[in-house]
């Protein structure tokens, strides 16, 4: 016999799991309604901790969807059923599926890295430019993996997250790794847009480098995202090397002597605990979909306010067609409220734009404190 159970969002009686969690059927298929919707909400009373009662048919719907996030509900849509499968009615413990590999099948199915490109498929799509601009990231993400190899070495911080083994960071490799960044992001170019493969190649260059702070802004809070969801104070400075504010001493430790680490250290923390103020949380709101996030990367790419006027023509196509695309990926997704979704994007965008800015001004200071003398941001 099934033991009853409590939905661990409002407490009504749940016999199984939805989503991952034991939930009752009205907390799931509200879940799955913002999600699809593409909706948030705010807490009525602004502070964020309301009750949320099975018996009130007026809860606070900020706090309800919060909660739903916060016990680990996660909505497929691959697998939009509610009724539960034979092994969430067996295997629930304390309310919660213990299932690694399914939670990362589930979560990796919206997730753009470099084994997308063995997936990719050359077929008719409604999309064709967004399935490119994913194909071209992946790619992007592939090299990266390969080169990468030969610039890091073993350490006891080494962790394996899902099918890639992340290194920790340190001050001798982060020049070298970036520099890898910026082949990445004129291949990515080259792959996603016919318009940018056919420029010269020092327009490409010039334009690459001016979009290349706001680009990596954008990609590696994503990848950070997905790898340590539940630590926003862990920055992905390659495709396979990490740190975090608390291994900032062993990753600066091999500075020269002329540096001054303790101030260096400080000032490092500061560049973190920004990025993730201003790009990491609001992407964790938004939880950008394969597409939406191809549609970020593609305007994160073309929007360069310094292009002189023929590249400033060849890039509002290119973001126009971006968009028209992803309001065709929205009506065939049946989200009835793309305004919002877009509107959110375009927050996200000009944030990444804005932090760009003062990561440039930081790395200025660094270079004063004769840190990062030949900057791995524009040299």
């Amino acid at each position: 016999m099934t033991r009853q159970r409590s939905c661990l969002i409002c407490t009504a009686p749940s016999l199984y799991a939805h989503w991952g969690i034991t939930s009752c059927r009205s907390c799931a298929e509200f879940f799955k309604r913002t999600i699809v919707a593409g909706r948030t909400f705010t807490c009525r009373q602004g502070e964020g901790n309301c009750t949320i009662n099975p018996r009130d048919r007026h809860n606070c719907r900020g706090c309800r969807f919060r909660k739903c996030e916060l016990v680990g509900m996660k909505f497929d849509p691959k697998n939009a059923s509610l009724m539960p499968a034979q092994s969430e009615k067996i295997y629930l413990e304390g309310g919660l599926l213990k299932n690694a590999d399914e939670e990362w099948k589930a979560s990796s199915s919206g997730f753009i890295d470099h084994t997308t490109f063995f997936n990719y498929e050359r077929s008719e799509s409604t999309t064709p430019l967004l399935d490119k601009i994913m194909n071209g990231y992946s790619i992007m993400c592939l090299t990266r993996l390969s080169q990468e190899k030969k610039f890091v070495s073993e350490s006891c911080k080494d962790i394996r997250v899902h099918n890639l083994v992340l290194y920790l960071a340190t001050y001798s490799t982060m020049n070298p790794i970036y520099e890898l960044v910026k082949e990445g992001i004129r291949e990515f170019g080259n792959t996603s847009f016919t318009q940018f493969k056919a420029l010269d190649k020092e327009v490409k260059n010039s334009f690459a480098e001016r979009r290349l702070t706001c680009f990596d802004m954008l990609e590696s809070t994503y990848r950070a995202l997905h790898h340590f969801p539940d630590c926003r104070e862990t920055r992905m400075n390659g495709y396979t090397t990490y740190f975090t504010n608390s291994d900032v001493e062993e990753v600066f430790k091999t500075c020269d002597d002329d540096v001054d680490q303790p101030k260096l250290m400080g000032e490092w923390k500061k560049v973190v605990t920004r990025l993730s103020r201003m790009v990491r949380y609001p992407l964790e709101l938004v939880k950008p979909t394969k597409h939406e996030f191809a549609a970020l990367l593609g305007l994160a790419f073309w929007n360069d306010e310094n292009a002189d006027e023929s590249l400033t023509n060849t890039a509002n196509k290119a973001k126009f067609e971006i968009i028209r695309e992803l309001h065709v990926y929205y009506k065939e997704q049946s989200i009835a409220d793309c305004a919002t979704r877009i509107g959110r994007l375009y927050c996200l965008l000009v944030n990444c734009e804005e932090c760009a800015v003062k990561v440039d001004e930081d790395f200025e200071i660094f270079r004063l404190m004769n840190m990062f003398e030949k900057s791995f941001h524009h040299q």
